[in-house]
Parts: structure tokens; C-alpha cells; sequence
């Protein structure tokens, strides 16, 4: 019984110098990948200045950067601003970058326009 308070107590005190350690590096600008609900929080708690926000975290990443969503809404996002990385997905190799069919399903209120094709026609 002793032997499950001791690891309890160890495991509380480690707990708390993790949080300690973590709220001390208040320059951290890349939120932290929770293991249930990804980086939403830190998406949450700057909402009011998202634009920023996000602009401070392709800055901090060095311009291409992976969101993780909560593992149960399958929303990760890869963001870039880097211009070569634009370039090569939106004009030097567009057909590899597919929508697939659950894009098209989503946005059928669209049609068939040029927001909806995969690739030139």
C-alpha cells in the first residue's frame, strides 16, 4: 500500500515540475500537441488574434508547419508560406495534389467549376 503512494507522490511531484517547466518558457511560440485533443486549445486560447497567431507560427516553423487536429475529427492541416512550396503545389505539380471525392461530396452545392476539378480539363 506504501509502495502505491510513494509512485503516486512521485508521479504528482514530477507532474508539477513538468508544468512549471513549461509555463517558465512563455516564449514558445509553437503550441503543444496534446494527446487527445491535438493543438486546438492553443488555437482556442488565441482565437481573438488568429491571424497573428498564425503568422507567429509559420514564422517560428520557418514557414511550413504541421497542425494537429484532435485525433478523432481527422482535421490535421499542413499550413505553408514559404513561396517555392506555393509554387510547386498550386502551378508545378497541381494534378499531384488531389481534393478526392470527399472534398467534392462536401462542396456538391458548387459543381462542376473550377473550384471543384482536380486538374486541368
Amino acid at each position: 500500500m506504501m509502495s502505491i503512494i510513494y509512485i503516486a507522490l512521485l508521479f504528482m511531484t514530477l507532474w508539477f515540475i513538468f508544468l512549471w517547466c513549461r509555463c517558465k518558457d512563455s516564449k514558445r511560440k509553437i503550441p503543444t500537441n496534446w494527446p487527445i485533443v491535438g493543438m486546438t486549445p492553443g488555437l482556442l486560447v488565441n482565437l481573438h488574434r488568429i491571424h497573428d497567431f498564425l503568422a507567429d507560427l509559420l514564422i517560428a516553423s520557418g514557414g511550413t508547419f504541421m497542425f494537429k487536429g484532435p485525433w478523432f475529427a481527422n482535421v490535421d492541416m499542413l499550413m505553408t508560406c514559404d513561396p517555392a512550396n506555393v509554387h510547386h503545389i498550386l502551378s508545378k505539380k497541381f494534378p499531384n495534389y488531389g481534393k478526392g471525392p470527399q472534398f467534392k461530396k462536401i462542396f456538391a452545392e458548387l459543381g462542376d467549376g473550377i473550384f471543384i476539378e482536380e486538374a486541368e480539363s
